[in-house]
């Protein structure tokens, strides 16, 4: 499931995040590659030691842990803090798949979020290309934007050729590991939170409530 979240973050924190990124120190991205995917990175990453990193981090943790549509498509059990990356004019990211294992092997990758910072029309290139089982998805999408989707996706940055990309990075353990399973929860947590609004009391909003609590019950990993 490939999943645009919109609305992550609001204009106060994007001005927050770009005016800090502007005065911050990067290094090379290559350095935090593996040892396969040191030849596809080429862009720049937000030192984690610089002096605003954490309080960067914070606002987007923030940020996803309060919308409810990341929330409900990733069922988070844990997220990594966010990776910052800068694309200058020339830079990409070549096709990879992203590693199943972070943060010293604590945390299992099932899906990654990629935030938004820079406006659309501000760079050209730089699409997030995914593939898919209906073919490439170019994604380029409004600043505070993000595209959730499965870790083990196929997927690459394509060439800056004008401009700067900025972006956040996350990788999330669901408390649901399988892909299916967590779209079928997804939707039938939509349907009910819906139902909920027009008709909490009926019955059939309070069957469908109890056929997905039940559901949960049986298929999160704790």
């Amino acid at each position: 499931m490939v999943m645009c979240i919109p609305g992550v973050l609001t204009r106060d924190e994007l001005e927050f995040l770009r005016a800090s990124l502007a005065e911050s120190e990067f290094f090379d991205g290559k350095l935090t590659a593996g040892s396969l995917g040191q030849h596809a990175k080429d862009n720049l990453q937000l030192k984690r030691s610089d002096n605003t990193a954490k309080s960067l981090e914070a606002t987007v943790a923030a940020a996803l842990g309060r919308n409810a549509a990341f929330v409900r498509a990733a069922l988070p059990e844990a997220v990594t803090p966010p990776m910052f990356n800068r694309y200058e004019s020339g830079m990409k990211y070549d096709r990879h798949v992203d590693s199943p294992l972070l943060l010293n092997n604590q945390l299992r990758a099932d899906l990654s979020a990629t935030i938004f910072l820079s406006e659309p029309d501000s760079y050209d290139g730089g699409d997030l290309c995914i593939e898919t089982d209906m073919g490439k998805e170019e994604i380029k999408l409004t600043a505070g934007e993000a595209i959730l989707y499965p870790a083990g996706m196929m997927h690459w940055v394509a060439p800056v050729t004008r401009g700067v990309r900025l972006a956040a990075v996350v990788w999330i353990q669901s408390l649901v590991r399988d892909h299916t399973m967590r779209r079928v929860l997804h939707d039938l947590k939509l349907v009910m939170e819906r139902l909920g609004q027009t008709d909490p009391e009926s019955d059939t909003t309070q069957t469908l409530s109890h056929a997905y609590v039940n559901l949960v019950r049986l298929v999160v990993e704790l």
